[in-house]
């Protein structure tokens, strides 16, 4: 699990945002065999959104996005109900294909971990 989070760090910084995604979609999160805590996945499934709407992917950032939203009443962390708001907000203006953030503003959200 540490090497997904840690391929995916490098490749979001280097800008491969898709192949940081994949890395991170990796992590079983809903296997029997091994137990996550609820706020883990939360936050992957989060990170992940956030990636493919980088990425541009419409389809699997809506995909994560319900899989968060369905782990969003079990959180228990006020930080990652902020990231889970702002990530609704980004989902809903990249479905009606509204471009709030354009390529110098993500690369500014880059130094402040916009991504996590």
């Amino acid at each position: 699990m540490d090497i997904q989070l840690l391929n995916a760090k490098y490749l979001t910084k280097a800008g491969e945002y898709q192949e940081a995604a994949k890395f991170l979609s990796l992590i079983l999160l809903e296997n029997g065999q091994t137990k996550h805590a609820e706020d883990f996945k939360f936050k992957i499934y989060l990170q992940i959104t956030g990636l493919y709407i980088l990425a541009e992917d419409q389809d699997k950032a809506v995909y994560y996005f319900y899989r968060a939203k369905a782990l969003r009443f079990k959180n228990t962390r006020l930080y990652l109900e902020i990231i889970y708001k702002v990530r609704n907000s980004d989902i809903l203006s990249f479905l009606l294909n509204i471009k709030i953030w354009n390529k110098t503003e993500i690369n500014k959200l880059k130094t402040f971990e916009y991504i996590m």
